[in-house]
């Protein structure tokens, strides 16, 4: 498989951002009201349905006049049509079986509802209980992935932590895992890389400052092979040196003995933060989920491959007093390395999350309504609508000879699918709050990537077509104005 098809896979786990606008748009956003259903019919179960996509889907929020979804309203709304439908559910099973005309109409809505309800749960005292988006509590996803995610013993060790905890001995500590690589064997060495993330600030809302450790090939007590994405929240040189910063973010990948495409990897991500003890002194790496407040969410809604491949805004190095500062020579040939290990990771599984409850494939392959496909469409493909991309470019001066072009660019699933990548789907896949409230420049994830012509790989067009394919893709996926598209049709089972 080609590295550059790989583009869209490790950089830096998901995290909130931004708090302030976080706080700001969220008081924009009110939640409507669900009402009770008194279907029985296949038709009134349907209209049920219906009339709950638009009310859950409802765009809530205005960023400079733009309309989006409030990931918030979205997970109150599903979780209240989920209190509806579920006892329904337990009483008839056949409900939501795609074998009888009922159960094909409200099997997808089902499973949508049901996998982002898990976020509304809380405890008495009003603390999120699934913030991770599992079927199971966050602080049983810590049992369930503890034995992947155990940091090796230098990066639990007093001295690594200590010298990690302050830009003036980050060199130190990088020279703690130099000297440990001697010892190892050539597939177990690990590679280190400080670098500016492209996207978020970490968990703690601190830093965009990585320094990413990938140890890989180890072995685990039951004897199952990880390589662990091990990422310590830094400070930038532009930064005040003194800032505490605690995060440290991992994403533990489970090898098989095999690798190649159509194997899938166990991935368990997992958040940390360095707690400093005041008595003592010492330095303890906490779980976020086994804190008071958890300050980690969902990972799944924009990590649909698991390990991303990194993309630094800047890379870095020390310079001969031990400065951390910007990399002059060699830049991207140690994230060419990290990426080519990705190559044969394939679609990951997030093990006890369902997430084909995240809907349908961004990007189908298609050709417009009424040409031939062949016998036979294949699972990630549709028929594009022929007036799509005029429709969805008015405005962006794009000339009809480009069209075929932007339609060809258009076939993400190719790659991104159940049996490859991981199908790009929600909620990275709609235009949301979550897009300008996380990521620097007020820009999702894959729109960044499409701008920046990283995807869809070996493309050669030029930055407005660019532009176009992504509204292309966002209003095919799901057009916010008019409630329409691949994420509705599916809802309703079409």
């Amino acid at each position: 498989m080609a590295l550059s098809v790989l583009k869209f896979k490790l950089a830096v786990l998901l995290c909130c951002a931004a708090l302030t606008l976080a706080e700001s748009l969220a008081a924009q956003s009110t939640p409507s009201p669900v009402p009770s259903p008194t279907p029985s019919t296949t038709e009134e179960w349907t209209a049920w349905r219906n009339s709950q996509i638009k009310i859950i889907l409802q765009p809530t929020l205005d960023f400079k006049g733009e309309k989006l979804i409030s990931r918030e309203d979205v997970i109150q709304k599903a979780a209240a049509a989920y209190n509806i439908i579920e006892p329904r559910v337990e009483q008839d099973p056949s409900l939501v079986n795609k074998d009888n005309p009922t159960g094909n109409a409200l099997a997808n809505f089902y499973k949508f509802v049901k996998a982002i309800h898990w976020m509304a749960l809380k405890d008495g005292s009003g603390h999120d209980t699934h913030a991770l988006g599992y079927e199971i509590t966050d602080r049983d996803f810590w049992s369930y992935a503890r034995d992947a995610v155990i940091f090796p013993p230098l990066l639990r060790s007093q001295d690594f932590l200590t010298k990690i905890s302050h830009p003036s001995t980050y060199r130190d500590a990088v020279n703690m895992i130099e000297a440990n690589n001697q010892a190892l064997p050539k597939p177990q060495k690990w590679i280190v890389l400080p670098f500016k993330a492209q996207f978020i600030l970490s968990v703690d809302h601190t830093t965009y400052g990585r320094l990413l450790i990938l140890v890989p090939n180890q072995i685990a007590a039951n004897g199952d092979k990880f390589d662990q994405w091990i990422l310590f929240s830094i400070a930038t040189p532009e930064m005040d040196p003194n800032i505490e910063i605690h995060n440290v973010s991992t994403i533990a990948v489970r090898r098989d003995t095999h690798t190649g495409p159509g194997i899938t990897y166990i991935t368990y991500p997992v958040d940390f933060s360095r707690q400093k003890d005041p008595q003592s002194g010492q330095i303890n790496i906490v779980p976020t989920m086994l804190l008071a407040e958890n300050t980690s969410k969902n990972c799944y809604e924009c990590h649909k491959t698991g390990v991303v491949p990194i993309h630094p805004d800047v890379e870095y190095t020390f310079d001969p007093g031990g400065k951390l500062v910007p990399k002059e020579a060699d830049i991207g040939s140690i994230p060419k390395r990290i990426n080519a290990l990705i190559e044969y990771y394939g679609p990951p599984n997030f093990g006890i999350m369902d997430t084909e409850g995240y809907g349908p494939a961004m990007g189908p392959s298609g050709q417009p309504a009424g040409l031939a496909m062949g016998p036979e469409m294949s699972p990630v493909s549709r028929r594009r609508a022929e007036d799509l991309i005029p429709r969805a470019t008015q405005g962006l001066n794009i000339a009809p000879q480009s069209y075929d072009a932007i339609r060809y660019a258009m076939n993400c699933a190719q790659c991104h699918n159940s049996a490859k990548q991981g199908p790009l789907n929600y909620l990275l896949a709609v235009h949301s709050d979550r897009d300008v409230r996380a990521f620097e420049g007020s820009k999702g994830m894959i729109e960044t990537y499409i701008a920046k012509g990283w995807m869809p790989p070996d493309n050669h067009l030029s930055a407005d077509e660019r532009k176009a394919l992504w509204k292309c893709l966002m209003e095919e996926y799901f057009d916010l104005n008019q409630q329409s598209g691949l994420l509705i049709d599916w809802l309703k089972g079409q």
